[in-house]
């Protein structure tokens, strides 16, 4: 049998349906060692945080990690439903204005 060549197409192909990422059961180590994805995802970039942000960063074509729309540090990554945050902690959050939500800005709001 001929071994696949991964490459980032073939992961869009795995996990990109319909402009979003199908991400459920493919994120296990188990599955991504049994399907060839696991070292090829792990090398891929050398500033991912996670296999999911580099499934992410695939999926959506981003090259270079976002960065910090205040102080220019590395963006965080929040999950491979949500993406990236414009910034990278809640000092910056705070900075922006944008208010950090925390059980007692819910119980405010509601």
């Amino acid at each position: 049998m001929k071994k696949q060549v991964i490459t980032d197409d073939v992961i869009r192909q795995v996990y990109l349906k319909h402009s979003r990422i199908d991400y459920e059961r493919k994120l296990k180590t188990s599955y991504l060692v049994k399907h060839g994805y696991y070292d090829y995802l792990k090398n891929r970039f050398d500033d991912s945080s996670s296999i999911a942000e580099t499934i992410y960063r695939i999926c959506y074509k981003i090259k270079k990690h976002p960065v910090c729309g205040v102080c220019g540090k590395p963006a965080r990554f929040i999950n491979i439903k949500k993406g990236f945050d414009t910034v990278c902690s809640n000092e910056c959050k705070r900075e922006t204005g944008i208010p950090e939500i925390t059980l007692d800005y819910i119980k405010l709001s509601v």
